[in-house]
């Protein structure tokens, strides 16, 4: 049998395409594999600010699950805060911004009047930054350089303007922050929903029209089955948001005031704000995150498979 031997050129292709392998494997192996590797077993240990290092619980090693789970059953924790707001967070996304924007894609899709100008107008926030876009936002209702306390005085409804300022209480701040999500909101939906309308075929729209379809029974009918993979991907998104959202509630409120508005992601980024030693808490809420979160968004996803399912066309 012939013995396969590499040439001086296989060597140097096969040694140059090693060395690019080689980076990217580094990079995943570095802050990736070691971050989330070391994330689990900070779980099980206690940070020992004498010694400045961590120890394992060898006493009892599921302490740190344990002391998490008793913080749901304390009424008014913040934990609890927390998993009540990414859920009324996740709830207007799915239930409100959604079927919304399917409706407002809709009516852009068949060209209404001033089709392009609403057009950009939605589509605007998916292309600027999300934190400079919060800071504008934030700014229109400072109440020395912005504009809308100004423009409420000017038509009479001064009464209106919170004394403790649009951020001072928990009522005026979630309305700040509901507001700003729908608005941001619809620019995504709109720029992906357009592109799945896009693709349905006009000569199905065309059959259906001669066969009498209405408006609204085209919608429901033909575009919402039609686009219903994307419909599923936004929805699988949107269940994600309760484990994720984070950096517009940042930027907006800082999840106050008093932690008001403060969801699950900022909840365990708390625990290391500031320069923070003890990890094991914030550990500890990722794992826990992560064996719930993971068979959750695994479930969803089948679900919404089934519901909405993909078709080729």
């Amino acid at each position: 049998m012939k013995k396969f031997r590499l040439t001086q050129k296989k060597r140097i292709e096969w040694l140059f395409a090693g060395s690019l392998l080689l980076i990217p494997i580094i990079h995943f192996c570095m802050f990736n594999l070691y971050v989330n590797l070391n994330a689990v077993l900070l779980s099980f240990k206690t940070y020992k600010a004498d010694i400045d290092s961590y120890v394992w619980n060898f006493g009892d090693f599921f302490i740190n699950y344990k002391d998490m789970f008793k913080a749901f059953t304390v009424e008014g924790s913040g934990l609890l805060l927390s998993c009540r707001n990414s859920l009324v967070f996740t709830i207007l996304n799915n239930f409100f911004l959604l079927p919304l924007s399917v409706i407002l894609t809709y009516f852009l899709h068949k060209k209404m009047p001033c089709t392009l100008f609403f057009r950009v107008i939605f589509q605007l926030p998916s292309i600027i930054s999300v934190v400079v876009l919060v800071m504008v936002f934030r700014f229109m209702f400072d109440s020395t350089i912005g504009f809308v306390n100004p423009f409420l005085k000017w038509i009479g409804l001064e009464k209106i303007i919170p004394k403790e300022g649009w951020l001072g209480t928990e009522k005026t701040a979630w309305i700040l922050m509901i507001t700003y999500c729908v608005w941001v909101g619809f620019g995504g939906n709109v720029l992906l929903l357009s592109g799945a309308m896009a693709r349905v075929p006009s000569e199905l729209i065309e059959a259906a029209k001669i066969d009498g379809i209405g408006f609204w029974s085209e919608l429901w009918h033909i575009e919402v089955p039609l686009i219903g993979g994307t419909i599923s991907t936004m929805l699988l998104l949107s269940v994600q948001v309760f484990f994720s959202y984070f950096l517009p509630v940042q930027l907006l409120t800082n999840g106050g005031p008093d932690g008001a508005t403060q969801t699950l992601a900022m909840y365990s980024i708390r625990f290391i704000k500031g320069g923070g030693t003890d990890l094991t808490q914030s550990a500890t809420l990722g794992m826990i995150i992560t064996l719930i979160g993971t068979p959750l968004i695994i479930g969803f996803k089948k679900l919404f498979d089934k519901v909405f399912p993909a078709y080729e066309f």
